[in-house]
């Protein structure tokens, strides 16, 4: 993989660890809890409200980092194929040659 690729996917792939290493459904979980025994009812939907604007902004930033990688493996792949094509085309008009050549020897 060519450097100029490198860098910006070991980039992604740190905040994807880092988004997923906050344990999101762990720290819900114990938001959750804390609150159970809570009476007052505005805490509680503040709470609450909180915890799901956290998942949306964390949610957001995930769909963020996948379309970037999505992004970088299409130009990656984009720029391999010509190379591709030529190794194969080579490929194949060598076999035809040859085969060209084996036909025309046998009649």
């Amino acid at each position: 993989m060519d450097t100029i690729y490198t860098k910006p996917l070991v980039e992604l792939g740190m905040s994807l660890t880092t988004l997923a290493v906050k344990g999101t459904a762990t720290a819900i979980n114990s938001r959750i809890k804390a609150i159970r025994d809570e009476k007052n009812v505005e805490k509680i939907r503040a709470t609450y409200d909180e915890i799901v604007n956290e998942l949306i902004s964390e949610r957001e930033e995930a769909v963020r980092i996948a379309q970037i990688y999505k992004n970088e493996i299409d130009r990656i792949e984009i720029r391999a194929i010509p190379k591709n094509i030529e190794k194969k085309s080579a490929s194949l008009q060598k076999r035809y040659n040859k085969s060209g050549d084996e036909k025309n020897a046998a009649q």
